[in-house]
């Protein structure tokens, strides 16, 4: 009887044991399966990927854009657009500023100084095709075609004074800020490295070979004179001048200004001082004198 009991408590112990073993089993697969459920999938063409958690070191990102530069020669100016090329004058003055397009007979652009209220002084006028004042030269339109650009500046009553009066002059003379960043036609010559510069009665060209050396300087009195320098490191040399409207000396010519008239041109030349230059430097002082030779061709037979 005693056997019969130890028997039947061994097979209660080890049903007991097997359903504690199944319990813990199916504890354990149940903590695996949460775990799995708690991990993000991605899917990828039927399939699931877990993903991991990446960090990107400081200075490992991919290339990005560069911003955008600004020309350094229109920094400080703002634009003003025309049918044929962009104007640009001093931000400085864009309060004071007041622009007036006219577009018969020719398109023109007149600018205004307003300090006051409701009152306006003209400065002066840009004009295309044909127009008032003296020729700039020709600007390269939209297409890249020429086109002459006129330039006609204005008085200022003489009893305006005070602050309004300098404003004014000051704003005028501005307009050389506008006439330097011009797109100025590249003809031919120009393209081969013949340098440009605009004067109030035609255009100057001056061999580019030598432009590291030169100065020009543009002076407006009883005759409008283009001096050409020779720049070197330890001097400065007067080469010579083109003078429009000179009455007295030999002219050499005559051009032709916007209004028609026949203004002559002449030229002084000086006499070289080269001492302390190098040899070098005394050679290309002459070639550059020389060079007016050029310069005087060009004008009078174009």
């Amino acid at each position: 009887m005693r056997r019969k009991n130890a028997n039947r408590m061994l097979q209660w112990a080890i049903v007991v044991l097997a359903a504690v073993l199944v319990l813990m089993i199916g504890t354990v697969l149940l903590m695996e399966t949460r775990g799995r459920e708690g991990v993000p999938a991605v899917q990828t063409q039927g399939t699931t990927e877990t993903t991991e958690s990446t960090t990107v070191p400081p200075g490992t990102e991919g290339p990005t854009q560069p911003p955008e530069t600004m020309d350094p020669a229109l920094e400080g100016m703002f634009e003003l657009e025309t049918p044929y090329c962009v104007l640009y004058f001093p931000e400085l003055w864009e309060d004071y500023l007041v622009i007036n397009p006219v577009e018969d007979p020719a398109y023109r652009m007149e600018f205004w100084c307003r300090i006051e209220e409701d009152v306006c002084y003209p400065l002066f006028t840009v004009s295309f095709g044909s127009g008032e004042g003296v020729l700039l030269g020709e600007v390269a339109d939209y297409e890249g075609d020429p086109i002459g650009v006129y330039l006609e500046c204005h008085s200022l009553d003489e009893e305006v004074s005070g602050e309004v009066r300098q404003t004014f002059f000051a704003m005028q003379e501005d307009v050389n800020e506008l006439i330097a960043r011009l797109p100025f036609y590249e003809s031919a010559s120009e393209a081969e490295g013949d340098i440009q510069i605009a004067t109030p009665y035609g255009t100057l060209f001056y061999p580019g070979q030598w432009e590291e050396w030169l100065l020009v300087e543009q002076v407006d009195g009883e005759s409008h004179t283009v001096g050409f320098r020779a720049v070197f490191e330890t001097a400065r040399l007067p080469l010579f001048d083109i003078t429009f409207g000179a009455e007295d000396g030999k002219s050499l010519g005559m051009v032709t200004d916007a209004q028609g008239n026949e203004i002559p041109v002449g030229i002084v030349m000086y006499e070289l001082d080269t001492e302390g230059l190098s040899e070098e430097e005394q050679e290309t002082a002459c070639a550059m004198q020389e060079a007016a030779n050029d310069v005087i061709e060009r004008l009078l037979t174009e």
